[in-house]
């Protein structure tokens, strides 16, 4: 039975999601044409895809949504909105793969004989899960080795994309220092704009004065800046910073790890600024008035993990710079016709999807 509601979080989800998706493309020269072969959708550069591998990823898209956020996910404005989105995003994830075996094949990789085994042995285990409704939704062809046949240029073309990826990925090693990605350990007392602690003792100096019947001259003394000088003050006479963050600080934690690009310019030039021990004045930050102690110029198993994240997001800038440069050069041609049957199922008896976790699995793809 569906679902007739969507709970709050699955609304921002949905949300979200429909954004990224609204983010997505797949580069290249498009051009709108007709005059194709039967049963293509799109061509890029040499590479063509037709309407059975256009609706097995548009199929798998679909049956991943609908298992992460439900089977009522297509209902409503949202659901046609998102539904369209989904569509567009897999003709760009096909694009995707097409183009990356294509570059494959220029810089020379093919599938070897055990690489091509496994795809094709990969095929017939989707095949094996396939219902009369599956197949006859995919259009695939009702003999036996032809549907086969289908599946193994499907498969293969996938796992030739992966490869792809994986080498151009392998072939980058970029240099990271300690320096660039060190993180170094704070403690720190944060007290908010709004404190919910001066705001009480402000009220509660005004209700002294007034008990005492002493209203002349009365000011609000006691703000959030007032309460960080107070603090500031206490740790300049040689308090203990955590006895004096055990009274002031309003901050979710004391104790912080910090790295580079994780917080405002003001703190983290201040932080990276810091001798071991020293104490920095008072902050404004977005938050509130803020006063650091660094506590350790270097968390040697957070910036070795940093690290490893540099060095990642440094391999995928030099992909996608390489892959750019390979597909503007290509020309994208889409067959409008066959692409209008590239479609929402809404037929309750298809069930086939898990093809792209089913190559995740079978080619350790990761992210293509």
């Amino acid at each position: 039975m569906r679902r007739t509601g969507r709970s709050p979080g699955v609304r921002l989800a949905l949300t979200l999601l429909i954004l990224a998706l609204m983010l997505a493309g797949c580069g290249g020269r498009v051009v709108l044409t007709s005059g194709f072969p039967e049963d293509t959708v799109f061509r890029i550069g040499e590479e063509e895809v037709g309407l059975t591998e256009m609706r097995l990823y548009t199929l798998s898209m679909q049956k991943e949504y609908e298992e992460r956020y439900g089977q009522n996910v297509w209902d409503g404005e949202d659901g046609e909105k998102l539904a369209a989105l989904m569509r567009e995003n897999a003709l760009s994830r096909a694009a995707r793969i097409a183009t990356l075996s294509q570059m494959g094949r220029s810089r020379g990789l093919v599938l070897t004989d055990k690489e091509k085994a496994l795809a094709d042995e990969t095929a017939r285990e989707y095949a094996a899960g396939l219902s009369g409704a599956d197949r006859a939704w995919l259009l695939l062809p009702e003999d036996p080795e032809q549907e086969q046949a289908a599946l193994e240029t499907i498969f293969e073309r996938y796992e030739l994309a992966v490869w792809t990826y994986r080498s151009i990925l392998e072939a980058v090693n970029p240099e990271v220092s300690d320096d660039e990605a060190r993180s170094v350990e704070l403690h720190q007392i944060l007290i908010p704009y709004n404190s919910v602690r001066a705001n009480a003792e402000g009220a509660e100096a005004v209700r002294e004065a007034a008990m005492q019947g002493n209203y002349e001259n009365l000011v609000l003394d006691e703000s959030s800046l007032s309460r960080a000088q107070r603090a500031k003050a206490l740790l300049d006479a040689g308090e203990d910073f955590m006895t004096v963050a055990a009274e002031y600080n309003e901050g979710e934690k004391v104790f912080l790890v910090l790295s580079r690009g994780e917080a405002e310019p003001v703190i983290e030039e201040t932080a990276y600024s810091l001798a071991e021990g020293e104490i920095s004045g008072i902050l404004e930050t977005k938050e509130g008035y803020c006063i650091l102690q660094l506590i350790s110029s270097i968390n040697r198993a957070q910036t070795e993990e940093k690290k490893i994240q540099i060095a990642r997001e440094r391999r995928e800038e030099a992909f996608e710079q390489e892959y750019n440069r390979f597909a503007e050069n290509l020309d994208y041609t889409l067959n409008e016709e066959q692409y209008a049957q590239v479609v929402l199922c809404r037929d309750e008896a298809v069930q086939a999807g898990g093809f792209y976790e089913l190559c995740r699995s079978s080619f350790a793809a990761g992210e293509e």
